[in-house]
């Protein structure tokens, strides 16, 4: 018996995926939920911790299981509309990889709150920022296991690059060669403690290369889902202008808004690093590509919007009860994460 072909819907009846105004309110949400997520908070209370891991990874477990459910259903009824199959396939690899990350990262940013001190903490202990030498009496009395110490807790970072265990074994050595020479005057401990204090902080400002490895890669990923919105987002603009819902004018005037940001943006970014400071301190490129995403992000919704005939995303179309609560629980479940506690 051979398969029988889908049926043949209407763009509206085809896709059931968050657009228009509420498409793009919930992508905000969603963004600032996984945000929350990623440094420990609850995302409806942000001023309290996480305390409950794990129930935490069973939303967003769910979510990503739902992502993959709808967007699989969405992309079967939209197979004759190959933009918004893009969109959509589009919408949901990225949707899923920060929900991924989310998983994974939940609570692995977790910065003390404003008057707290987190234990253990390498950063919050003044051994590590930098080393007082302001009397030489003092550093002749407590150095030795302060500096120990954290070459100690140095050692023990699992994300620390190879180059730090020469360091510390470069540091034991100078607090070795310091508790030897403490019968010296004191003046003598001044070099050596400089020189370790040198150390430390050169080790604490150092930057970490996996971090460096996993913003190239989510930038990589940003990059491709931005040209493939691009890709689908451009024929629907066309559709638009040809059936008389939107101006040409209007989208040739939203299409300039978000090339000229991203080119200032870029431009600024030169001058700023290499002209006028040159420290690496200001916004670097991959702000304004994230600003470019959201904007885009934001012009696709609208455009949906557009093409589909509802710009506040409320599905106006003659769908069945069925298909137009897949719609509302696709939006639903994919807020669960805000009640991680």
């Amino acid at each position: 018996m051979a398969s029988q072909t889908p049926p043949i819907l209407s763009m509206q009846e085809a896709y059931l995926v968050p657009y228009g105004a509420i498409g793009f309110a919930s992508d905000i949400v969603t963004l600032y939920m996984v945000t929350c997520l990623l440094f420990g908070r609850a995302p409806l209370c942000p001023a309290r911790r996480i305390r409950n891991i794990r129930s935490a990874k069973f939303l967003i477990g769910f979510w990503i299981f739902n992502i993959y459910m709808m967007n699989k259903y969405n992309v079967e009824q939209c197979w004759q509309y190959w933009e918004l199959v893009l969109i959509n396939v589009s919408n949901g690899v990225m949707g899923a990889l920060v929900a991924l990350v989310g998983f994974f990262m939940v609570g692995s940013w977790d910065p003390p709150v404003k008057g707290e001190a987190k234990e253990n903490d390498p950063e919050s202990s003044p051994a590590l920022g930098a080393v007082s030498l302001s009397a030489p009496e003092e550093e002749a009395a407590v150095p030795d296991e302060r500096i120990c110490d954290s070459a100690r807790k140095y050692g023990t970072m699992a994300d620390m690059p190879s180059s730090g265990l020469n360091r510390i074994s470069r540091i034991s050595r100078l607090s070795l060669s310091n508790t030897q020479g403490q019968s010296n005057s004191t003046c003598d401990v001044c070099p050596q403690m400089s020189e370790v204090t040198r150390e430390l902080n050169s080790m604490a400002n150092e930057p970490a290369q996996p971090v460096d490895k996993v913003k190239f890669g989510y930038l990589a990923v940003l990059g491709v889902y931005i040209g493939a919105v691009l890709i689908g987002s451009i024929p629907l603009a066309r559709l638009a202008v040809l059936e008389g819902k939107v101006s040409s004018k209007k989208i040739c005037l939203i299409f300039g808004i978000l090339g000229g940001l991203t080119i200032l943006g870029i431009l600024f970014t030169v001058v700023y690093e290499f002209c006028y400071l040159g420290k690496g301190t200001g916004p670097g490129p991959e702000h304004f590509i994230i600003l470019f995403a959201l904007l885009l992000m934001c012009f696709t919704d609208w455009i949906l919007g557009c093409v589909l005939g509802s710009l506040s995303g409320v599905p106006i179309a003659d769908i069945n009860m069925e298909e137009l609560s897949r719609y509302w629980f696709y939006l639903a479940i994919t807020k669960l994460p805000m009640f991680a506690f």
